[in-house]
């Protein structure tokens, strides 16, 4: 049972949250083909800088970088915490499935703060979990706060039978662990996921998965066969490179393997955080490069020291969208019994109980919008709504109080 704080606020202000999901490429980590000489650590340092001042993310992803601490610390202080900034954080290092590569969160710590931490360990790469905390304004003095939880992972690469397999396995395993250990929320899936096409397996555990309330969403609804088509050329990652060096693939942009997908709470705007439409982007792709280098004959869609960098860094582009979060908000996850409380998730009977408010009525809605129970004149600020006639799933608790505010939440019926 989850208890939750209710507070009342007559203002609504939002904050933007800008993040960015990168493939490193190897970085500090070297390999008998990615190499000191053609996949140089401190060369990637100046680029990624120029890349990071440019963007400035909120919360910052990655794949690829090497699983030690020095390759993991490094980022956050010779590239993250430099040029005036010293306010990035990083998550806990993991590595449970062994590799030698491994994946980070970093995040500005003047908006988050790491609540929690959790790994998928799989036969290929870990899956890792990181539950961040905003920092609203009413944090310091009623314990009021919104999650966000970012699941970053690098699937299986090829084209075989038996690498769709394993990147169905590990999606499969990720969805499985979310049912089974959490309730639905602002959830982001992060990572370099190598599909060719949204009909593969993989792709289909998440934004099909049987549980329509743990699915997953692409913000920017382009399914395909992404691999090698123009119809796709202004969503292509990978590669930036026409010509391998050895190290980074060649062959120009024709791919779209790195992504950013949202829960459908994010889609629906029916929690705390939402996304803002057009925000979605290939950082240095301006739909004019299928099959070229990123810097050939020309790219104005970013400045020509960020287009140079993003060339140098990796064979990938980094994926960003934006997110907005109310900074007056209320949450499910709560804080503080002695103030005002509700059950949730609800089996038999929702109650609510206002402590500065006394409630004047009630509607509970269907995701749909379609008015399920409602009632009237509750006294004291109790309330107690019987929901067994209501099918299993998520709904809208709508809350009136005798000075007409309206707080409505999420809630689940089970």
């Amino acid at each position: 049972m989850l208890l939750l704080f209710i507070p009342l606020f007559s203002v609504s202000q939002q904050q933007s949250i800008k993040v960015m999901h990168y493939n490193l490429l190897n970085y500090g980590n070297v390999t008998s083909y990615c190499t000191n000489q053609n996949n140089n650590i401190q060369d990637k340092d100046n680029a990624l800088k120029e890349i990071i001042n440019y963007t400035n993310p909120d919360i910052f992803t990655v794949n690829e970088v090497g699983s030690s601490n020095f390759a993991q610390e490094r980022i956050l202080s010779n590239i993250l915490n430099t040029n005036n900034r010293n306010y990035y954080a990083m998550g806990n290092i993991v590595n449970a499935s062994g590799g030698t590569i491994d994946n980070m969160l970093y995040f500005d710590t003047r908006m988050f703060g790491l609540a929690d931490q959790d790994v998928i360990s799989t036969s290929i790469r870990d899956i890792d979990i990181y539950k961040l905390y905003f920092k609203a304004q009413e944090l310091s003095t009623n314990q009021d706060t919104a999650f966000l939880t970012c699941f970053v992972t690098h699937l299986k690469a090829g084209s075989s039978s038996s690498d769709q397999q394993l990147r169905a396995s590990m999606t499969a395993s990720m969805m499985s662990y979310i049912e089974n250990n959490m309730t639905p929320g602002s959830f982001l899936f992060l990572g370099d996921l190598n599909l060719k096409t949204s009909t593969e397996q993989a792709y289909q555990n998440v934004i099909n998965y049987n549980n329509t309330a743990y699915r997953f969403y692409d913000p920017i609804a382009s399914p395909g066969s992404w691999n090698n088509s123009s119809s796709f050329a202004d969503i292509h990652t990978q590669s930036t490179h026409y010509t391998s060096n050895g190290c980074a693939s060649g062959g120009g942009l024709d791919d779209r393997f790195d992504f950013i997908l949202i829960s459908g709470d994010i889609q629906n705007q029916t929690d705390h955080f939402s996304y803002q439409n057009n925000s979605y982007s290939a950082l240095g792709n301006d739909g004019l490069h299928f099959n070229d280098a990123i810097n050939y004959n020309g790219n104005s869609s970013v400045p020509s020291n960020v287009l140079n960098a993003l060339y140098t860094m990796s064979d990938h582009l980094p994926v960003m969208l934006t997110l907005i979060v109310d900074q007056q908000l209320n949450t499910k996850y709560i804080v503080n019994q002695d103030n005002v409380i509700i059950q949730n998730p609800v089996k038999n009977n929702i109650q609510v109980k206002l402590k500065f408010a006394q409630l004047q009525s009630a509607n509970i809605y269907s995701m749909m919008g379609q008015l399920v129970v409602t009632k009237s004149n509750q006294p004291s600020g109790f309330l107690k709504m019987n929901v067994t006639h209501l099918s299993k799933g998520i709904y809208i608790l709508e809350l009136i109080t005798d000075s007409n505010q309206t707080i409505r939440k999420k809630i689940y019926i089970h």
